[in-house]
C-alpha cells in the first residue's frame, strides 16, 4: 500500500528514533514505537488495551474468522486484553513502522458508561477491536 501524505510526516517523525526491531520505549510512558524490518508469519499474541497506528508497513489480525487489515493511514483499536493471531508484512526496504499508545481499561470503563449515557439504543455488542482508516 502505498504512503499517503499523512503517513508520509508520521514515517519522517518515527524513522529516525528507530534503534532496532520491536517495541521502543519513548520518554512518554504510554507511548511506544513499532518497527519491523522483516515479515513475521501468523502468530498467536495478546493485545493489550492500546492504539496502534500504521505509518508503514502493513498487518493482518485474526480474531477467530475475522480478519482484521491495517496498513499505512490506519489504525487498531484494541479495547480489552484479547488473545489474537498477527501476521506483519514488512521488509528491509519498507519496514513496518507504527505508535503504538496504551489504552487505561480503567478510564475506558468510565467513557462507555457515560456513552451509553447518552445511546440507549438496543443495538448488537460490538467485538473488542475495531480498525479505522485516519485520513
Amino acid at each position: 500500500m502505498p504512503a499517503s501524505p499523512s503517513t508520509d510526516d508520521l514515517i519522517e517523525l518515527i524513522a529516525p528514533l528507530i534503534t532496532h526491531d520491536g517495541y521502543i520505549t519513548t520518554s512518554l510512558p504510554s507511548v511506544t514505537l513499532m518497527a519491523l524490518r522483516r515479515p513475521i508469519p501468523r502468530t498467536p499474541l495478546m493485545y493489550e488495551p492500546s492504539l496502534n497506528i500504521v505509518a508503514q508497513g502493513y498487518k493482518i489480525g485474526y480474531l477467530g474468522d475475522r480478519e482484521i487489515h491495517y496498513g499505512p493511514g490506519q489504525y487498531l483499536v484494541q479495547t480489552l486484553p484479547l488473545p489474537f493471531e498477527c501476521e506483519t508484512h514488512a521488509s528491509r526496504e519498507s519496514p513496518l513502522l507504527g505508535v503504538s499508545i496504551r489504552l487505561d481499561p480503567a478510564l475506558l470503563g468510565e467513557l462507555v458508561a457515560a456513552m451509553g449515557e447518552h445511546n440507549d439504543q438496543d443495538e448488537e455488542s460490538p467485538l473488542n477491536v475495531e480498525e479505522q482508516r485516519t485520513g
